[in-house]
């Protein structure tokens, strides 16, 4: 490919092409091969070798040879995001001045949507399992309290009531007193949300 300034179309950003070209912000050429490119937001995004990257000063020109590079290094790649309207002095790279190997863009692996989908229900559920948990006009003494109990006992808030296991509820002010056991609460359970309540408001300061 020549080094003759490239059209603003589609041909200029086709997946493959190796292209050298300035930033507005730059003085540096970056030079790479195009890796992608969306039209509807004009992010172009570069693979760039090592040693592709020529620093240009007013004393000075400094470029590195990628073959002057590591073998390590030379097979590292790295990607540059860059937006189309800020860019200038867009050329075809000469084959003379890149590396001599054929195009080693990586793979595009496929997107798995199903996964994706089942992971943001699951985010949801999270965020929703955790708005849940923080009390609709309770004071910080309770949400506290809520915090505490619900680390080792089912809790959720009916208003300003803490709800456990489902039947069992505590009302404010949030103290042993106030617990009540629904129809299905056996003792057991109830003895058992009064002594981690006890322990708990204890540990918070907050018995009276």
């Amino acid at each position: 490919m020549g080094d003759s300034q490239t059209s603003e179309g589609g041909e200029a950003w086709a997946v493959g092409t190796r292209l050298r070209l300035q930033t507005l912000s730059s003085d540096s050429v970056i030079e790479g091969e195009v890796y992608s490119h969306d039209t509807a937001t004009g992010v172009l995004v570069l693979q760039v070798w090592p040693g592709s990257t020529t620093h240009t000063s007013s004393t000075h020109t400094s470029t590195t040879s990628p073959h002057d590079l590591n073998p390590i290094t030379q097979n590292k790649k790295s990607y540059r995001i860059l937006n189309v309207a800020h860019l200038r002095n867009v050329h075809s790279a000469s084959s003379t001045n890149t590396p001599s190997t054929p195009s080693t863009l990586r793979p595009v692996r496929p997107i798995d949507v199903q996964r994706i989908g089942a992971k943001e229900a699951q985010a949801l559920a999270e965020a929703q399992r955790d708005v849940e948990r923080i009390g609709i006009g309770v004071g910080s003494a309770a949400q506290r309290i809520f915090n505490a109990l619900s680390k080792t006992l089912p809790c959720k808030w009916d208003k300003d009531t803490i709800v456990v296991f489902d039947d069992l509820r505590i009302n404010p002010p949030y103290r042993v007193e106030d617990v009540r056991g629904g129809p299905k609460t056996i003792d057991r359970e109830l003895n058992r949300v009064k002594q981690v309540l006890e322990g708990e408001t204890r540990r918070l300061g907050l018995s009276s």
